[in-house]
């Protein structure tokens, strides 16, 4: 909850209103599933989004995989920033 209060702490003052989708209490066991599936949801709407906050980086590894399998190039298409600097994060 922290990370997302800090994030819209930088958001809000500049008018970035983000669709916020959040991992329930009872969901918190894989990350990466779970980014994967959120990601999943965005990527299937009308209007996809340009770029992806996730609060970790094992879920941003999930968004990467639902980015790819919906045809988007990283970062060409969509961007994604994830948060934690893990060593998998470094590659590219």
């Amino acid at each position: 909850m922290e990370r997302m209060a800090g994030a819209m702490e930088v958001f809000e003052p500049r008018g970035i209103r983000p669709r916020v989708l959040t991992v329930g209490e009872d969901e918190r066991g894989d990350y990466y599933e779970r980014g994967y599936t959120l990601a999943k949801q965005l990527f299937s709407g009308g209007e996809r989004p340009t770029a992806v906050f996730a609060l970790m980086d094992v879920m941003a590894v999930g968004v990467l995989r639902a980015a790819v399998e919906a045809g988007l190039r990283v970062p060409d298409d969509v961007s994604v920033i994830g948060f934690d600097d893990i060593p998998l994060a470094r590659h590219r």
